[in-house]
């Protein structure tokens, strides 16, 4: 049998269908915000369907809550110089362009946490200018200093050669960066600043809260017996697996 649960803030729903028998199972329960695996595994206690389960297939506001509400990641960015402020620049228009009292929503990372690093790629992906590799040490500690959950690395048209974001990374990691690295080139690895650099951050935000209930949801069914096929499904329709899920969370935000 195969199972599909959307969970909201408000509601769980769950649909079950039997290919052999084509019988299907609806029901509904509250959804437990802050531990929404244990609403989750309600609806398999509703439907009686444990034992029987071949396949999961799984929708979430988890994410889409977290970055709402702002209750995600404290997230560092590292971004190429002159680059620092394309959060709050974006693409130069105002939502409500004849409103006086208009204010632009807060970006996800305050200034004094977007730091630049030397180094230039061209939109060619020839190397232009090379990375100030000594410098990261210096940025990973500002970073860690300030307590960051995350860091966002969006270099200048790393999407044509990620070298650089790569070589970044690896050097996080030698200074003693534990917590959550997401590389713009692996998150959305397309021309325009603005948007690569915002759905990095997005992706950096929500990163350790989807991690974490990926993981406890997982073990959860596990403990149950359920040894299937285990799908969320993604902000641009279709579906992927929990590990694919946590390796990309940006891709829930609208599952």
């Amino acid at each position: 049998m195969s199972l599909g649960i959307d969970i909201g803030g408000t509601f769980t729903d769950y649909f079950l269908f039997d290919p052999d028998t084509r019988r299907v199972l609806t029901a509904k329960s509250p959804s437990n915000r802050g531990d929404e695996a244990k609403g989750f595994l309600t609806g398999l206690e509703l439907l009686d369907a444990e034992a029987a389960l071949a396949s999961v297939v799984h929708g979430t506001t988890v994410g889409l809550n977290a970055l709402l509400e702002r209750r995600g990641a404290k997230v560092g960015l590292i971004t190429t110089t002159g680059f620092r402020d394309v959060l709050e620049i974006r693409r130069g228009d105002r939502a409500e362009m004849y409103n006086l009292f208009w204010k632009q929503t807060m970006p996800l990372v305050p200034r004094r946490l977007r730091l630049e690093i030397q180094g230039r790629i061209l939109g060619s992906g020839a190397e232009y200018a090379p990375l100030d590799t000594a410098a990261v040490a210096g940025l990973a500690a500002k970073l860690m200093a300030e307590k960051v959950d995350a860091i966002a690395v969006c270099l200048i048209n790393s999407y044509a050669n990620s070298a650089h974001e790569q070589k970044v990374h690896d050097l996080l990691r030698a200074a003693g960066f534990e917590g959550g690295i997401s590389l713009s080139y692996k998150i959305s690895g397309e021309y325009r600043e603005y948007e690569r650099t915002s759905t990095t951050c997005i992706d950096a935000f929500v990163r350790g809260r989807m991690s974490n209930y990926l993981r406890r949801l997982d073990g959860r069914l596990r403990d149950l017996g359920f040894r299937g096929t285990s799908l969320i499904t993604r902000s641009g329709s279709g579906s992927m697996t929990f590990a694919e899920a946590e390796d990309r969370p940006f891709e829930t935000i609208m599952s």
